[in-house]
């Protein structure tokens, strides 16, 4: 009977793939995630969780989640798209959050802990590897991909075991660099204020010697998120001795993904400079 039900959720997935999955809703926003795996595998595939951008006010997922993952999916590696809750356009445009005082954190990183949790729950119906699932996020995205890195670090569900974000949001802190509009989002129109809530989500500030290996990648054109995020993060992870890899390009600007259209000769590498390193890390032969 276990192998029948086994064979049939195996079935299921198979045409389901592309499907989003619910993984909860929370005031009118539904938390989902969706599967982009591999049909020809023999063998167990890494996983990467895909996390879109979009200042957390709103999502990118086309370009920073979709054509993300469909790349992966036909390079033989497992991807989920998450969507994630954000402050929503609506609550932005109409100045809302004026009014509620509505912060978005902690909400994001929970919803990205239980995207780590449910894929590596399910690690046997989508043939993924439980020790190969790793995250990856662009520019707000990119921000989640590496806070969930650093405070799930030690935990035995929530743990990426490898981490890369994309001309990411890193400081919060410093005024000069920080990208204000995800600052607002992530912490309310008030409490961005607060030295203590902008610390706390300051990246640069907190890396843990438990850090999983960690990708960064950005352009100095970038006229969205001040590549400075990239090196403070760079610095960061250098002090702490952590794993890493850091790559910047002189021309791609911002919000590119996975989306060919808008590649510069540079940033059409990044994507298997990403699947390289992965593999070294990983060590996948």
């Amino acid at each position: 009977m276990k192998r029948i039900i086994t064979l049939s959720l195996l079935l299921f997935v198979t045409f389901a793939v592309h499907a989003q999955v619910p993984l909860y809703t929370d005031s009118l926003q539904q938390v989902t995630i969706t599967p982009y795996i591999p049909q020809d595998a023999t063998r167990p595939t890494p996983a990467i969780i895909v996390f879109p951008g979009g200042s957390y006010s709103w999502l990118a997922k086309r370009d920073e989640g979709h054509k993300v993952a469909e790349w992966f999916e036909q390079h033989g590696v497992a991807a989920f798209v998450v969507t994630y809750r954000v402050v929503t356009p609506a609550k932005y445009f109409t100045g809302w959050r004026i009014v509620s005082g509505e912060r978005l954190y902690p909400k994001m990183l929970n919803d990205a802990k239980a995207a780590i949790k449910y894929v590596r729950g399910n690690a046997n119906i989508y043939n993924v590897n439980s020790e190969q699932i790793g995250t990856i996020g662009f520019s707000a995205g990119g921000h989640l991909s590496l806070l969930v890195a650093e405070q799930c670090s030690n935990d035995e569900i929530y743990h990426p075991n490898f981490t890369a974000a994309i001309y990411p949001v890193v400081t919060m802190s410093d005024r000069k660099h920080s990208h204000q509009r995800t600052r607002r989002a992530a912490l309310g129109i008030w409490k961005q204020w607060d030295k203590t809530m902008r610390d706390s989500l300051s990246l640069e500030k907190h890396v843990p010697s438990s850090m999983p290996p960690t990708f960064l990648l950005c352009c100095k054109d970038d006229r969205t998120v001040d590549y400075e995020n990239t090196l403070m993060m760079d610095s960061a992870l250098n002090a702490t001795n952590i794993t890493h890899t850091t790559i910047i390009y002189d021309q791609g600007n911002h919000g590119f993904g996975g989306n060919t259209e808008k590649f510069t000769p540079e940033t059409s590498q990044w994507q298997e400079t990403f699947l390289n390193w992965m593999m070294e890390i990983s060590e996948i032969k």
